[in-house]
């Protein structure tokens, strides 16, 4: 991993960055990212965090094991609150030999996010081991669950803030928009690709 200041690695004028034209206000920058992550084929939902248990069991649906990569001690404990599931916390797991064959066959994987973008429905992850990109990517089903402080109206404006205010560079950043999709096979469009074949972003009132 890097272990440079992530605020050194700052592009040169980064403060003229700019897209004109997208500068939302809250409501505005929600309703743009609903839309756009349900134009990727995601689905959004929108709530309070009293409400995340229950939001939870319905995407869960009768799978009966999850895992997950920590986010923060609210949310955790929310999670493992779930009723009647296995829940395999994946930073507990860290280091296990047998971890992903272990994992291999759970449906249902969770993560937070770092950064979101409206305009382009972008969920920024920032990885510093392979663990939460099991979560986001060996599922059938993502669950993203991130709160409103963290969407910016573009996808620069969120690599900016996370210039501005992560310490370390991460090893890996992925930027998630929906399930993965080609056209390359017979020219049409098969959706996912790779991946997981459900996208549920869950944005938490702040």
């Amino acid at each position: 991993m890097d272990n440079r200041k992530i605020s050194e690695t700052i592009p040169e004028n980064f403060n003229d960055w700019k897209i004109d034209g997208y500068d939302y206000t809250k409501e505005e920058a929600i309703g743009v990212f609903k839309n756009a992550i349900e134009e990727n084929n995601g689905n959004f939902y929108y709530n309070s965090i009293e409400n995340l248990e229950e939001i939870l069991l319905e995407i869960i649906g009768n799978e009966s094991e999850i895992m997950f990569f920590h986010i923060d001690e609210k949310i955790d404990g929310k999670i493992n609150n779930l009723k009647n599931l296995k829940i395999y916390y994946l930073n507990a797991l860290a280091g296990k030999k047998n971890l992903k064959h272990l994992i291999k066959n759970v449906k249902i994987g969770i993560t937070g996010a770092d950064a979101l973008a409206a305009e382009s429905g972008s969920i920024i992850i920032c990885d510093n081991s392979s663990l939460e990109s099991y979560a986001a990517f060996l599922p059938e089903k993502h669950i993203v669950i991130s709160y409103e402080s963290i969407l910016f109206s573009t996808i620069l404006d969120a690599l900016k803030y996370l210039w501005e205010n992560f310490e370390d560079v991460p090893s890996t950043i992925h930027i998630i928009q929906g399930p993965s999709k080609t056209g390359d096979i017979e020219k049409k469009i098969v959706r996912p690709s790779h991946g997981p074949k459900e996208l549920h972003v869950i944005l938490l009132k702040y």
